[in-house]
């Protein structure tokens, strides 16, 4: 039930567009299996599956279907979402990375 808000996306820092309504952040539902967030336009929705201490893989996402001027960040996200294979906690931090690479995206623990 963390908020994780996005901090860094393939090694980039990720600043929120001009006009955005919130940072992009994801949230687990670990009962349901179920992760859903906000991607810096759409929010999104979908399953993950965990295996052993540190695999983790997404199905699907589906997301609600807005057009904003920059959706880069979005974007982008999604398509790390589909190359996903492990995550890490450190602290307050969340790294989703494929094949122990440097990671794809990390995230900071949003205060409670």
């Amino acid at each position: 039930g963390r908020k994780w808000i996005l901090v860094q996306l393939k090694g980039k820092p990720v600043v929120s567009p001009a006009g955005a309504i919130e940072a992009a952040y994801v949230q687990f539902d670990g009962k349901a299996k179920q992760v859903n967030g906000f991607a810096g336009c759409n929010r999104f929705f979908g399953p993950y599956e965990q295996s052993g201490d540190t695999g983790l893989t997404f199905g699907n996402m589906g997301s609600t279907m807005m057009a904003c001027p920059d959706m880069s960040v979005e974007q982008t996200l999604f398509a790390v979402f589909a190359q996903v294979d492990g995550y890490a906690i450190l602290g307050d931090t969340l790294s989703l990375h494929r094949a122990r690479l440097a990671p794809l995206a990390r995230f900071v623990s949003a205060a409670p």
